[in-house]
C-alpha cells in the first residue's frame, strides 16, 4: 500500500489515484465526494470549514451550501457507520464538518466518552450482548432481548451506573479484550454471557468480571425449561446486584418489581416487534404487539407498545384530523393497570395524553416513569418532549442533555428532531438546523421543521428546497393539518410555528 494512504474501518483511501476501496474492492463515488473525503481525511480529526471544503471540491467557495450538504450526505451514506455505531463525518456547528480520526477508533485510544463522569460511589457496569449459541442465527433477537431486559432491570437500581444497550451492543461478536471495552465504555464491571435455546430448554451462561483487577467476580450457569426464562432473568439480576452492591450499601436495596409475562410466545412477539425499525416495518411491529396481547391479555408492556403503534399511525396521517384514537389511550391505560412498575408503560401513557392535549396527566405520568426508572435515557428524553410542548424550553433542553449524559450513544431517529424543535422554540435556529441534519431519515416532519428553520435563518433557497421535498413525500401537506398534530399548550409557540412554516412557503 502506498505511503500516505488513509485506512479507516474496512476502507482504504488511495490518495495517489483518488480511489476508495472497501474490503479491497473499489467503491463508486463521484469526484466531488472523493475530493471532500480527501480533504476531511487529511485534517485527521480536525474540523474543516465549509469554505475550505468548497475550495477543495469546486475550486471556489462561491456556491450554494446546499450543494455541499448534498455531497456530504452522499458520502455519509456510502461510508455507513463506524464500529461504534456513529458517523464517520460529523457536523461541527457554525463551522463545517469533521472526519472521525481513525486513530480515535483504536481500542487503546480513549474515546470521547472518557470525559463522562460517573459518581464514585456507584459501581459502573456494562452488559455485553449475550452470544446466541444456537444453530439458528434468526434467534439472535431472543438473546438480544434477554440482554436488553437485564440492562433495563439493572438500570432501575439507583446505586448502579449502568451503560445502555446502545452503548454496549456495538461490541457484539468482537474479539476485543474486555479491558479495552471497559475502557471505552468507562466502566469497572462487565457482564458477558451466552444463550443456547433448544426445543424446550434454555441454557444461559453469565459471568461478571471486575476489569480493574482482571478477576472473575461471579459466574453461573442456568438451565431451565423455556417457560421459566423470566424467573432466571430475575435471578441473574438479583445475583449481580447483590454481588456488586451488597457489601457497599448497608441500607435496604430497592426491589425490582417487574411483572413478567406468563407466556414465552408473547414475550417473543414483543422482542421481535422491538427489534424492527418502526419507521420501515410499522405494520409488522403492530401485528406482533397485537399477537402478544392476544396470547397474554395481562402483559402490560405489550398493551402499551400496541397503543403506541396505533398512535404512530394516527400521527403520520395528516388527513386524519380527529383526536388520538381512543383504543390507543385505552391500551396505554390498561398497561399501567396491569404493570404499575414498568416505567415504559407510564411514559407511553404520558405521550398519548400529551398528543390529546391533556397536559396535567401528561406531566404526572411522565414524572412517574422517571421516578420508577431515573436511569432510563428514553424516559428522560420523553420528559424533554413533554416539557417542550408545555412551553418549558430551558427545562426541555436540560432533559435532552441529561438523556445523552446517561448514554452518550443515545440517538433514536426521533431524538435529534425533537431536540431541534426545542432549539427552534428557543429561536436558536442554527443550532436547530444542526440537529435536524443529524436525523437519519428525512421524513415529511423533519423536512417541514428544516424548512421552517432555514426560513427563520434567512436562507430562503434551502427553505424552498425542503418545502419541495416535503411536498413530494407528503403531497397533502398543509400548515393547518400539520399543526393539528403539534400539541403546544402555549398559543404563542403555536403561532410562531405557523409563521415559520408560512415564511418557508408551505400552503396554509
Amino acid at each position: 500500500m502506498a505511503s500516505g494512504n488513509h485506512v479507516f474501518g474496512t476502507f482504504v483511501f488511495d490518495t495517489q489515484h483518488k480511489l476508495l476501496l472497501k474490503n479491497g474492492a473499489p467503491v463508486h463515488l463521484g469526484q466531488k465526494c472523493l475530493l471532500l473525503l480527501q480533504a476531511l481525511l487529511e485534517a485527521r480529526g480536525r474540523a474543516v470549514s465549509k469554505s475550505d471544503l468548497m475550495l477543495a471540491a469546486w475550486k471556489t467557495d462561491n456556491i450554494e451550501e446546499s450543494n455541499l450538504a448534498v455531497q456530504i450526505s452522499a458520502l455519509r451514506k456510502c461510508l455507513g457507520q463506524t464500529r461504534l455505531g456513529g458517523e464517520w463525518v460529523t457536523t461541527v456547528q457554525r463551522h463545517g464538518y469533521q472526519f472521525v480520526d481513525p486513530d480515535r477508533l483504536d481500542p487503546l485510544a480513549p474515546l470521547a466518552t472518557d470525559t463522562m463522569e460517573f459518581p464514585g460511589d456507584r459501581p459502573s457496569l456494562a452488559v455485553l450482548p449475550f452470544t446466541n449459541l444456537g444453530s439458528d442465527p434468526e434467534q439472535d433477537f431472543f438473546s438480544d432481548g434477554i440482554t436488553s431486559d437485564i440492562i433495563i432491570e439493572l438500570s432501575r437500581w439507583r446505586r448502579l451506573s449502568v451503560r445502555s444497550r446502545s452503548a454496549s451492543f456495538p461490541f457484539r461478536a468482537t474479539q476485543t479484550d474486555l479491558s479495552l471495552i471497559a475502557r471505552q465504555l468507562k466502566v469497572r464491571y462487565v457482564v458477558d454471557g451466552s444463550v443456547r435455546r433448544t426445543a424446550d430448554r434454555i441454557r444461559i451462561n453469565v459471568e461478571l468480571v471486575d476489569v480493574e483487577s482482571g478477576n472473575q467476580v461471579w459466574s453461573e450457569k442456568f438451565d431451565c425449561a423455556a417457560n421459566e426464562i423470566f424467573s432466571v432473568q430475575d435471578q441473574v439480576v438479583r445475583t449481580i446486584v447483590s454481588t456488586l452492591v451488597g457489601r457497599v450499601i448497608v441500607a435496604t436495596l430497592e426491589q425490582t418489581n417487574r411483572k413478567p409475562p406468563k407466556s414465552l410466545a408473547a414475550y417473543e412477539c414483543v422482542l421481535k416487534g422491538n427489534a424492527l425499525s418502526w419507521s420501515q416495518a410499522a405494520g409488522e411491529a403492530k401485528l406482533l404487539f397485537s399477537q402478544a396481547v392476544e396470547i397474554d391479555p395481562n402483559y402490560g408492556l405489550a398493551h402499551a407498545l400496541l397503543g403506541m403503534m396505533l398512535f404512530e399511525e394516527w400521527h403520520q396521517d395528516l388527513d386524519n384530523m380527529g383526536p388520538v384514537p381512543q383504543r390507543a389511550l385505552d391500551l396505554a391505560k390498561r398497561a399501567v393497570e396491569l404493570d404499575s412498575n414498568e416505567s415504559t408503560c407510564f411514559s407511553i401513557l404520558a405521550l398519548l395524553h400529551l398528543a390529546n392535549r391533556s397536559f396535567d396527566p401528561a406531566i404526572q405520568f411522565m414524572q412517574r416513569a422517571i421516578d420508577l426508572n431515573p436511569n432510563n435515557q428514553w424516559n428522560v428524553a420523553d420528559m424533554g418532549i413533554v416539557l417542550h410542548y408545555l412551553g418549558q424550553t430551558g427545562q426541555a433542553l436540560e432533559a435532552f442533555k441529561r438523556a445523552r449524559e446517561i448514554d452518550p450513544f443515545f440517538d433514536p431517529p426521533w431524538y435529534f428532531l425533537r431536540l431541534g424543535q426545542t432549539y427552534m422554540a428557543a429561536h436558536r435556529y442554527e443550532e436547530a438546523l444542526a440537529k435536524f441534519e443529524l436525523c437519519p431519515v428525512q421524513t415529511f416532519r423533519v423536512l417541514a421543521f428544516m424548512a421552517a428553520g432555514y426560513a427563520r435563518a434567512k436562507r430562503p433557497a434551502l427553505a424552498a428546497s425542503c418545502v419541495s421535498k416535503c411536498m413530494k413525500v407528503c403531497p397533502g401537506f398543509s400548515i393547518s393539518k400539520f399543526v393539528l398534530k403539534e400539541p403546544y399548550r402555549d398559543d404563542v409557540q403555536l403561532a410562531d410555528l405557523k409563521e415559520s412554516l408560512a415564511l418557508a412557503g408551505f400552503p396554509h
